[in-house]
């Protein structure tokens, strides 16, 4: 069993829904003499956001029969980490699946920018591919075209001259399409026909926190503190935001089979989705301070030591609770922010001593949406914003960064 760092760094509440992604290869050749030991099963799983280090620490939890079986009588690789820096899902599940990085596999991100085609591509994009199960929308295709190299799972049916069956399921395409190779047989829920569209929150009432670790010199992580998040004494919870000024478009659901109106939960004042965090360690006596970014607003958050908030800032000075602009605590973003996409609000966050600089993930809706990813917005549109914050006085700067260079004669821009 390997273990992997989480995809996102910052506090990540539990109700956030949980990618897995499963691979399962078995072989029905019969093993040869000599070969008593060789699997005829093997099975990869996949989970974002689950850290090496909750493992041992909620070893105790663990069923015998699960993860405890496996880390009892399994081998566990506690240092299995690539080197890629794209944390992303296709990267992520085409290094695991290959054991290449992309400069070897040719997925460098879920999307990126073609020279060759001059636009946007999706990680495993191909109009010329068709669904099994359900009618895909026009020209919008799948498969593992853009995977320049074979899997495990490939190797294993070809080896075997295709009596092992391999087969992946996950609820994202790339991430069954990746993690299975060119030969496998991929399965996922697909948003297009309304199956899994919105997040699935067991938790709903779970208070969000920062977590400070150690790292001991056996490598492995300690938890030394737990700092929950509260705003005005109410815990932060993950659920969309009903809060003035940063409203979610989310829907959170408590029965993941059930999209009605019946199994909806209703927003929260004190909901956030948190995506970045930046500490300001204590200087001349000062306290310390936590920063925060998060999607549904999308918003900026100072907290102090003990997680209380301080200041928040959102586009457009929304208010308070109240309606009004009177509450100190709240100040201003530019208002154009409010127009990011649906759960694509800031996905990260830096800082200086003076400074914080927030980035949204996508074009904005109101400059042709998240263009580059199947079936979303404008494969023209090329501003990506980013938000420098002064942390003393709240000013706040935009930069867009500009993901073409100038036209060339022919006029057709290209990617940087």
């Amino acid at each position: 069993m390997t273990s992997q760092e989480p995809s996102h760094r910052g506090p990540r509440g539990a109700p956030r829904s949980t990618f897995l992604a499963l691979l399962l290869v078995a072989s029905q050749v019969a093993a040869r003499a000599g070969d008593s030991a060789r699997p005829g099963l093997m099975v990869v799983i996949v989970v974002d956001q689950l850290p090496a280090s909750i493992l041992n620490r909620l070893r105790d939890r663990f069923s015998p029969g699960g993860f405890r079986k496996l880390m009892d009588e399994g081998a566990w690789f506690t240092q299995a980490h690539f080197t890629h820096a794209a944390t992303l899902t296709g990267v992520g599940h085409a290094t695991i699946a290959t054991g290449a990085l992309a400069a070897g596999h040719g997925i460098v991100g879920n999307d990126w920018y073609d020279r060759e085609r001059d636009r946007p591509v999706y990680c495993v994009e191909d109009a010329s591919s068709h669904w099994i199960g359900a009618k895909e929308a026009e020209g919008v295709g799948t498969s593992p075209r853009n995977l320049t190299t074979t899997s495990f799972a490939d190797e294993w049916l070809l080896a075997t001259r295709f009596e092992a069956r391999a087969v992946s399921i996950s609820l994202k395409d790339r991430g069954s399409i990746l993690l299975g190779g060119q030969l496998a047989k991929s399965f996922w829920y697909d948003e297009r026909t309304g199956l899994f569209v919105s997040k699935f929150f067991p938790l709903p009432s779970y208070n969000q926190g920062i977590l400070r670790l150690r790292l001991l010199s056996d490598s492995t992580v300690q938890l030394v503190e737990r700092i929950g998040l509260r705003r005005a004494g109410l815990p932060i919870v993950g659920l969309p935001s009903s809060f003035p000024g940063r409203p979610g478009t989310e829907t959170a659901y408590a029965d993941p089979d059930d999209k009605s109106p019946r199994s909806a939960i209703p927003a929260s004042p004190t909901g956030y989705d948190f995506e970045g965090v930046y500490a300001d360690e204590p200087v001349g006596g000062s306290p310390r301070s936590f920063w925060t970014c998060e999607e549904y607003g999308p918003s900026i958050q100072a907290f102090d030591a003990e997680g209380n908030l301080l200041r928040e800032f959102v586009p457009g000075a929304m208010a308070s609770g109240a309606g009004t602009i009177g509450d100190p605590s709240i100040a201003p973003l530019p208002a154009v922010l409010k127009h990011r996409k649906s759960n694509r609000g800031f996905e990260g966050l830096a800082g200086t001593s003076a400074q914080v600089f927030a980035m949204v993930q996508s074009v904005l809706d109101v400059e042709g949406g998240a263009s580059g990813e199947a079936g979303h917005g404008n494969a023209l549109a090329r501003i990506h914003r980013i938000v420098k914050l002064d942390k003393k006085s709240g000013q706040c700067v935009q930069f867009g960064y500009d993901t073409w260079r100038a036209p060339k004669a022919t006029g057709r821009p290209t990617r940087k």
